[in-house]
């Protein structure tokens, strides 16, 4: 797990922000994981310093976040 340092764990609750965002502006909600990814990668690109710290840190980032909100609309019952 070398790919996930403090810098890419911080991206998380910034990339459940963006795809809220970007929910609200209307894409439909079974894209929601991978517009996840697909901010996690990006930005993923400003913080890790290798191609394999990029594509898996933004990975995870990204499956971070997508089950970050659901869990929390899970536990709130939204």
């Amino acid at each position: 797990m070398d790919f996930l340092n403090p810098a890419l764990l911080a991206i998380v609750p910034l990339t459940v922000g963006l795809v809220a965002v970007v929910k609200g502006l209307g894409i439909p909600s079974q894209f929601a994981p991978v517009a996840s990814i697909v901010f996690g990668v990006g930005m993923a690109c400003f913080v890790a310093s290798s191609t394999s710290e990029i594509v898996l840190g933004g990975i995870a980032i990204g499956l971070m976040a997508s089950g970050l909100y659901s869990g929390t609309r899970a536990v709130v019952g939204a």
